[in-house]
């Protein structure tokens, strides 16, 4: 499943069960969870996308998650910029 939920003022962006999605030049911003979501084997590309502002964190990488991000913007969350757990093998250039 490869999801973009969006209301006035939130997105959430998630990438599970294996999706391999492209993302580029998007603004991600003021999220109440986390900008991006990987998890359950999921490897989606993230290329110069802007991910700020999150109440919680910018990228959460679980549940076996992998993915390519590469050149992106990532600052101004509250938490973490990325947190990487549970097996999760991201990369991040």
């Amino acid at each position: 499943m490869l999801s973009v939920h969006t209301t006035p003022g939130r997105c959430l962006t998630s990438a599970c069960s294996g999706t391999q999605g492209y993302f580029e030049a998007n603004d991600i911003h003021n999220n109440r969870i986390a900008g991006f979501e990987v998890k359950a084997g999921a490897n989606p590309t993230v290329v110069r996308c802007e991910i700020h502002h999150g109440q919680t964190g910018g990228i959460y990488v679980h549940e076996q998650g992998r993915g390519q991000f590469i050149d992106n913007r990532i600052h101004s969350n509250n938490f973490a910029g990325v947190w990487v757990t549970s097996n999760s093998d991201p990369t991040i250039r």
